[in-house]
């Protein structure tokens, strides 16, 4: 009921949480998802994570099903804000683990994990398939609801961009920028890049013209299975087992491509620029 400076950030643990900037203060913490299953909730005194022991993790045993997986819900990408909407977009990780806790002495330069990691998407994916691991999503802080969210193939890991169009952007890692309708996340447009993409969208103007652009080629975890001929699942923290389809959806490559909007349609139709191998 009043006006509040705020921080908003999702974490890679499932929680989205917002403080007051000036004091520091918790103002909320809501699952990013509802199946983030290993904290319960989160204690606004405290900070603190409430835990389901269910989903722990101990010593000598392996523990199944655990959401988020040691990858998170969130990683690197940077969510965008739309100020008419009030609604954050967030590009989600829809991944979940197994986890299997074994002694390993440190050695300088060497992972440093101490676990088998098995990775594969969550509830609302399809496991057998190795699809449905990423989610965009419309959150409002200051209600904590969620005003729609879609299903992707892959993780969402480059971010999104919202425009005052009523757009939102996003890459994809099976290869495709999207373009969303912010009320309600209608797909508007894609086109299909030649590498999946964990670049950020951006946006800029010159000579009066609008661009889109975005950076497309696979790097960071879900690279794992591409560039090294690995069969375990559980390898690079259970990435090769958490992608294993990427391979056939997309390859490995890099390059920048811009789009150029012409300004006759409702949202602009969106034509192809030049790219950079």
């Amino acid at each position: 009921g009043k006006m509040r400076k705020l921080l908003t950030h999702p974490d890679r643990n499932g929680i989205i949480y917002t403080l007051d900037r000036e004091t520091g203060d918790l103002v909320s913490a809501d699952k990013m998802d509802e199946t983030a299953n290993w904290v319960k909730k989160v204690d606004l005194e405290t900070g603190l994570p409430i835990r389901d022991p269910e989903f722990s993790t101990r010593m000598g045993h392996r523990s199944r099903d655990i959401c988020p997986s040691a990858m998170g819900f969130h990683n690197q990408g940077m969510d965008s804000y739309d100020p008419e909407r009030q609604n954050f977009y967030l590009g989600i990780n829809h991944l979940c683990m197994d986890w299997e806790p074994f002694m390993l002495p440190y050695r300088a330069g060497q992972f440093f994990v101490g676990a088998n990691v098995w990775s594969y998407p969550g509830p609302k994916g399809d496991r057998q398939r190795g699809i449905g691991s990423g989610q965009v999503k419309a959150y409002n802080a200051i209600t904590g609801e969620f005003a729609w969210e879609k299903m992707e193939k892959f993780s969402i890991w480059g971010g999104t961009m919202a425009t005052a169009g009523g757009l939102v952007f996003y890459g994809t890692l099976d290869g495709f920028i999207k373009a969303r309708d912010a009320d309600n996340g209608d797909l508007l447009w894609k086109f299909k890049l030649p590498s999946g993409a964990i670049g950020h969208p951006m946006t800029y103007t010159h000579d009066g013209i609008q661009y889109v652009a975005i950076n497309y080629g696979v790097g960071g975890w879900p690279a794992v299975g591409l560039v090294f001929d690995l069969n375990d699942p559980s390898a690079g923290l259970g990435a090769v087992g958490a992608f294993k389809e990427l391979a056939r959806n997309t390859q490995m490559g890099g390059g920048l491509m811009v789009f150029a909007l012409d300004g006759k349609g409702p949202y602009d139709d969106l034509s192809i620029g030049e790219y950079e191998m």
